[in-house]
C-alpha cells in the first residue's frame, strides 16, 4: 500500500519468448549476431512448457500484478489465450547495430 495515496500498489510484468525451432527466427537472430561463436543449442530456447506454471502462479500468487506483457517475435506458445497481453516485435536497428 502506498504510504503517498492509500492506494495497492501494482506493477506490470514483461517476458520475452520466442519460438527456438522457428528456422525463420534462428535465421534473423543469426543475421543480428555481432559473432559468430553464439551459443546457439537447442536448450538456449527450447520450450519447457514452464509457462503454463508461471502464469498460473502469477495469477495464483501475485495479486498486485496488474498486466503480463508477453513480447515475442510473432510466435504465440500453445497456452496462449485472450488473457495474454502479446505484442509482436521486430528487431529494427535503423540501418545498423
Amino acid at each position: 500500500m502506498s504510504k503517498r495515496t492509500g492506494e495497492k500498489e501494482v506493477i506490470d510484468f514483461v517476458i520475452m519468448w520466442v519460438d527456438g525451432s522457428d528456422l525463420n527466427w534462428l535465421a534473423e537472430k543469426k543475421k543480428y549476431s555481432p559473432k559468430q561463436e553464439n551459443d546457439d543449442r537447442p536448450q538456449r530456447y527450447r520450450d519447457w512448457g514452464l509457462l503454463r506454471y508461471w502464469f498460473r502462479g502469477v495469477e495464483e500468487f501475485a495479486p498486485w500484478v496488474r498486466t503480463v506483457h508477453f513480447v515475442t517475435w510473432g510466435h504465440l506458445p500453445d497456452i496462449a489465450d485472450e488473457r495474454i497481453n502479446a505484442q509482436e516485435t521486430r528487431l529494427d536497428t535503423g540501418g545498423g547495430l
